[in-house]
């Protein structure tokens, strides 16, 4: 012990030595010990860590699949959540839930709030219980009481966490709902991304949503809890078996569209359906700082070595008096160690400062109302671990070194401060080759996912959203409850916007591209039958007013836009895409052609006239294959009771939303706007997976080349300090300084050469991995390469000028009358 605290006190004397040295290392290592601890923090949360339920990996999350229509996804319908709660044997419980816009009044301002409407059965699958007050009962839900449990954040805003709030009532949509509970914070049930619940009510069902008749309509999802010993494969038999079943006596139609969709029950773990694709990501990032802590670890390692050429007297000195090479190499052991556990403290707040703009980028954001942070204590663990790592890295070269000297090859060399074995200088170069090769790697990676997201930028959305504003209006069903209550709305609503001064332009439509709302529903074409083993029409529905269309430039490739004339009293119309005319109508004109979306037998059927093709538009992403088509119909024949309001103004962003609300303001008080965006910064949002994960590889790929070309210039100058008696004797016996200049800095090159050359072949195994995240770039895109090598290979040369003009202009008439 009195050992270990003698060789502490000798690394700190070390360390108020060579503060400029060590500060160096300290903040290199904090670089790579930061970000990898700001990675893996999200890392732990989101793979490794339990979820906040009870026995959370027997969850999974229940939904329907239409394989064959292309739809792998859907939601749930009541009957066949209700088919798999008393059918499935291997679910214990099961819940199920939807969301709906509830506009809340709270001192006397109208606001949007975001409920999650759930059976209470959802509580008791989850294994959570309000942390205040009770949840709702059966009866409640069956009843349709106006009862709502708050989440925490609600209980803050409207009653500032008092326990009073249990039994107060609030106004929402119009009518007064009794608090009756209070979940625990930071409680959120994985859903849909974005729809984060600020409360809860019941959901029950009337006798319509339990008949057949509600078989389709799939705005629901489910959860559902295994029983122990059960499997997710058992799970998902039971359900087709519940689809073949059902399927026996079903009308033929429905068994048709059925088979020609492959409709089936699935599941799926219920971490995996929240994490989706931000698990790849994360292990993307994981790897890039892996590579960063590498290559500080190799650039501290240099440094290290390089120190011990300025104390190679006292290593001498000490092993002639009996320290033996181990009593040496643990010296140098704990001065690495004392070195990584302050990097460590620097990481600790550099990491922290890293994950807050990870999260602000977008891909930080995790399910289950996880806040990753880098304090908790499986993270200060692996840190702590991490940082022991780091110091036998960084210090097992430097000992290496230590070890190789003999008493007597020190004492000889002490006098002239060389400690420059071939061994040593071989290390040294290796070192600066491997941070090369792996510089060279996280930038090819780097800029194969810029040049993708170029790509991706550069692609239309299929219209122009360049100054167009947008905001949402969720009408609630209590206050406008039939079509002609919510036409009247937007009726009016349209005629307050013409007035509003400062608009160029606006439309309205519910399903907004790059934001939420919208559905998919199948459809049939007049005239023309579907075979069983051919899928039946499926696609995505929008309802538009006659403006939105010219508003957001989308272009009319036949036929005509919605008019003002195509109301309830007037024909049905229907506006289709592109993507629908090439799959049915690619022989024929498909204006005047009918289509319906209406299951009704008979001569009850709607049918919609198309008037008009458009183009495609792309709804969720910029990167997406559109191949989903698109029809659309006019909301004065279809009113919807959610609508996005787009809109072209000359007006500053604040004035916008101002002169928006009042105009609605004038329509209904109580009735709030919300969501008010550019139509550019829902695209950006959008692009969020793609944004974040390049910025932060940029920034490693920036770090490690500057690491890289840090180390190579350190081991050039220590080479050149080494050499100086050399060069001044070949200066004196008639050697050219340009022929010291050009010796340097092929020495450099072929290092350079050496390590490009080894991470052109990493970068190409590591371009495997990337696949999955590019878009119109091959992993092996020549640009990129090329772009790479030359700016490396430039930058190292560089570095490599300043040692070789330092050979250069060795004095030789001072080394001689030093020599």
């Amino acid at each position: 012990m009195n050992a270990l605290l003698a060789d502490l006190k000798s690394a700190l004397k070390q360390l108020r030595a060579r503060p400029g040295l060590w500060a160096t290392i300290i903040v290199t290592l904090a670089l790579g010990l930061g970000a990898n601890i700001a990675v893996f923090s999200v890392f732990q949360r989101l793979l490794l860590e339990p979820l906040p339920f009870q026995d959370g990996d027997q969850l999974l999350m229940v939904y329907n699949s239409y394989p064959k229509n292309d739809l792998e996804f859907a939601g749930t319908s009541v009957p066949d959540y209700l088919d798999r709660r008393e059918q499935v044997d291997a679910f214990a419980d099961i819940g199920m839930f939807t969301y709906e816009t509830m506009n809340v009044l709270s001192s006397g301002e109208a606001d949007r709030w975001q409920a999650m409407k759930a059976t209470p059965s959802l509580f008791s699958t989850l294994g959570v219980k309000p942390v205040m007050g009770r949840a709702f009962t059966d009866q409640e839900a069956d009843a349709r009481n106006r009862v709502v449990v708050l989440g925490d954040g609600a209980w803050l805003k409207l009653f500032e966490r008092a326990p009073s709030a249990i039994g107060q009532q609030i106004k929402m949509n119009g009518e007064s709902w009794q608090v009756i509970g209070v979940m625990p914070p930071q409680f959120q049930v994985p859903g849909y991304r974005g729809f984060d619940a600020d409360m809860y009510i019941p959901f029950g069902f009337t006798p319509e949503q339990r008949s057949d008749n509600e078989r389709g309509h799939e705005y629901s999802l489910s959860i559902a809890r295994l029983k122990p010993g059960a499997t997710l494969e058992q799970a998902e038999q039971a359900m087709s078996a519940i689809v073949a079943r059902n399927g026996a006596r079903a009308p033929a139609e429905y068994k048709a569209f059925w088979d020609q969709a492959g409709f089936t029950g699935k599941a799926r773990n219920l971490r995996e359906f929240a994490v989706g694709d931000t698990a790849t990501t994360i292990r993307l990032l994981q790897w890039s700082t892996l590579l960063v802590l590498l290559i500080a670890c190799a650039n501290v390692a240099n440094l290290m070595m390089a120190a011990s050429t300025a104390r190679v007297r006292e290593y001498a000195v000490r092993s002639a008096l009996g320290a033996g090479l181990w009593r040496l190499a643990r010296q140098t052991l704990v001065e690495a160690t004392v070195a990584a556990a302050l990097a460590a403290l620097l990481g600790l707040a550099i990491g922290h400062l890293m994950l807050l703009g990870f999260v602000e980028m977008g891909a930080g954001s995790l399910p289950f109302g996880f806040q990753a942070s880098v304090l908790s204590a499986e993270n200060l663990l692996a840190l702590g671990g991490g940082t022991l790592i780091v110091a036998m890295l960084i210090a097992c070269l430097p000992i290496f070194a230590v070890m190789r000297r003999s008493r007597e090859l020190g004492l000889k060399d002490a006098g002239r401060g060389s400690v420059g074995n071939r061994a040593t200088t071989r290390l040294r170069s290796g070192l600066v080759i491997a941070q090369l090769a792996l510089s060279v790697a996280l930038l090819i990676s780097a800029g194969l996912l810029m040049r993708s997201y170029a790509r991706v930028l550069a692609e239309s959305p299929g219209f122009d959203g360049d100054g167009v504003w947008s905001a949402t209006i969720a009408l609630p069903s209590e206050r406008y409850a039939d079509d002609n209550a919510r036409r009247a709305f937007f009726t009016r609503l349209s005629a307050e916007l013409k007035q509003m001064p400062g608009l160029t332009e606006f439309g309205m439509i519910e399903g907004l591209p790059f934001s939420r709302g919208g559905g998919m529903a199948s459809y049939s074409i007049e005239g023309r039958k579907t075979s069983v083993d051919q899928p039946m029409p499926h696609g995505n529905i929008r309802i538009a007013d006659e403006g939105f269309f010219q508003t957001m430039r989308i272009p009319l490739l036949r036929g005509r836009y919605f008019e003002t004339s195509d109301t309830e009293l007037s024909e049905p119309v229907a506006i289709v895409d592109q993507v629908l005319v090439d799959k049915y109508f690619a022989d024929v004109d498909p204006i005047g052609q009918r289509i319906t979306n209406d299951d009704t037998d008979g001569e009850d059927v709607t049918w919609y006239r198309i008037v008009g093709v458009v183009g495609t538009v792309k709804t969720a992403s910029l990167d997406q294959n559109v191949i989903k088509e698109t029809y659309y119909m006019p909301m004065r024949q279809v009113p919807a009771n959610m609508s996005s309001i787009v809109v072209r103004s000359n007006l500053p962003s604040e004035a916008l939303a101002q002169g928006l609300r009042e105009r609605l303001r004038r329509i209904d008080p109580e009735q709030p706007i919300y969501d008010i965006s550019t139509l550019d910064a829902r695209i950006l949002s959008a692009l969020g997976s793609r944004r974040a994960p390049m910025a932060l590889i940029g920034v490693f790929a920036g770090s490690a080349l500057v690491l890289s070309v840090i180390g190579l210039y350190g081991l050039l100058n220590f080479l050149v300090g080494q050499r100086h008696g050399e060069f001044g004797v070949r200066l004196a016996m008639g050697a050219q300084a340009s022929d010291l200049f050009r010796a340097v800095l092929s020495q450099g090159g072929r290092l350079i050469a050496l390590g490009l050359v080894l991470g052109v072949l990493l970068a190409a195994y590591v371009g495997q991995w990337l696949r999955a995240q590019l878009f119109g770039v091959g992993a092996f895109d020549l640009l990129t390469f090329v772009s790479v090598l030359s700016t490396l290979g430039l930058t190292g040369l560089l570095a490599c000028v300043l040692p070789a003009r330092l050979a250069a202009r060795v004095d030789p008439m001072r080394v001689l009358r030093a020599e």
